[in-house]
């Protein structure tokens, strides 16, 4: 699925410098952002009564949706290809910054907000 040459190159990407944050990968990264996302995506936290869950879990986005754009960043400018499996993670993150920002506008950050 992904080729080796051109535009869409995974292994140019997944094994260049910018596919390590401080020394640890970022698919390690991604796992635990996303192992904290199903938690505090999770109907306990939607119900939970104290605000910080609901702060986390937006700010947990942002700081997703930031590592994205930084992401998306270095595979078209200093890498020069894309992953299509990294892109894959990152629209998926963007959908989930989105609903989640949508939740927040239209349910506000009240603890037990729907």
């Amino acid at each position: 699925m992904c080729s080796e040459s051109g535009a869409v190159n995974c292994t140019k990407v997944t094994t260049s410098p910018e596919s390590y944050v401080f020394g640890i990968p970022v698919a390690v990264l991604g796992l635990a952002f996303f192992v904290f996302t199903a938690v505090v995506m999770s109907p306990w936290a939607w119900r939970s009564s104290r605000r910080e869950i609901h702060l986390a879990r937006i700010a947990s986005l942002v700081v997703g949706i930031g590592f994205v754009l930084y992401l998306l960043y270095a595979e078209l400018f200093t890498i020069g290809s894309i992953c299509l499996y990294c892109t894959s993670v990152h629209v998926i993150t963007f959908v989930l910054f989105v609903l989640t920002a949508f939740a927040a506008a239209a349910w506000g950050l009240k603890p037990g907000a729907p």
